[in-house]
C-alpha cells in the first residue's frame, strides 16, 4: 500500500514539474518570439525626411511621435500589435517617399496575419498609386477582397486598374458585379456599377442597376437620373 502511495506521489510530482516546465517554457517561447520581432525589425523604425520636402517641421515632429507609438507596439509583440505597428510604419515610410520600405512593412503585416485585409489593401494602393506596379496591385486587391469583401473602395480601385491600365473592360465589369453580389444593400456598390454602365452607354444594364439603387437609396439614385434617362 505504501509502495503504491509512494508511486502516486512520484507521478503527481513529475506531473507538476512537467506542467511547470511547459508553462515557463511556453512563456519563454512567447517572450523569445516577441524579442525576435523587435530585435529583427526595430532597425526599420527610422525616418528619412530628405525626400519629403513638402513636410513641415511640425508634421515631421508628429511623424516621429507616431513612430514611437509603432515601436512600442512592435515591442509588445502580440499579433494584433505587430500588424498595427507594421501598417503604421508603412504609412510613415510612404509619406516620406520610402516606398520600398513601406512595401516591406506591409508585407510583414501580411505575414503576421494573412487573414487581415487592411495591410493588403494598403499594399495594393502603394503598388497602384505610387510604385505603378499594376500586376502586384491587382493581386493585393484580390487578396484584400478575399479577406474582407465588404470594403467598396477595393473593388472600385481594382475596376479602375483593369479599365484604365489593362484596357480590360470585361474584368472591370466582373469585379463590379462581384462587388454588388457581396454587398447587395450597399448604395455605394450600386453607384459604382451604375456609373460604369452609364459611361459605357449600356442603357439596359444602367437602368437595371439604377432601379436597384433607387430601392436602396433614392437620394443616391437621383444623382444618376438625368444621365440614365439620356442614354
Amino acid at each position: 500500500m505504501n509502495f503504491k502511495k509512494n508511486n502516486l506521489i512520484i507521478v503527481l510530482t513529475l506531473a507538476i514539474v512537467i506542467a511547470g516546465l511547459l508553462y515557463w517554457g511556453g512563456g519563454l517561447f512567447v517572450s523569445e518570439r516577441k524579442n525576435i520581432y523587435y530585435e529583427k525589425y526595430i532597425n526599420l523604425y527610422t525616418l528619412d525626411f530628405s525626400q519629403a520636402d513638402d513636410l513641415s517641421k511640425e508634421r515631421q515632429e508628429q511623424y516621429l511621435e507616431e513612430l514611437e507609438v509603432w515601436k512600442d507596439l512592435l515591442k509588445k509583440g502580440e499579433k494584433g500589435d505587430l500588424v498595427k505597428s507594421f501598417i503604421g510604419l508603412a504609412f510613415l515610410k510612404e509619406r516620406t517617399s520610402a516606398y520600398k520600405m513601406a512595401e516591406q512593412a506591409l508585407m510583414l503585416a501580411g505575414e503576421v496575419d494573412p487573414d487581415n485585409a487592411v495591410s493588403f489593401g494598403n499594399l495594393a494602393n502603394l503598388y497602384y498609386f505610387f510604385m505603378k506596379d499594376y500586376p502586384k496591385a491587382e493581386q493585393a486587391y484580390l487578396k484584400a477582397i478575399d479577406n474582407y469583401p465588404f470594403k467598396i473602395d477595393y473593388y472600385r480601385d481594382l475596376s479602375g486598374l483593369y479599365q484604365y491600365h489593362y484596357n480590360d473592360l470585361k474584368k472591370s465589369e466582373e469585379i463590379l458585379i462581384r462587388c454588388v453580389k457581396n454587398n447587395p444593400k450597399d448604395a455605394d456598390a450600386f453607384k459604382i456599377i451604375t456609373s460604369f454602365y452609364v459611361d459605357q452607354k449600356d442603357k439596359e444594364k444602367a437602368v437595371w442597376y439604377y432601379n436597384q439603387l433607387k430601392d436602396i437609396s433614392p437620394e443616391s439614385a437621383a444623382l444618376f437620373e438625368e444621365k440614365v434617362n439620356s442614354l
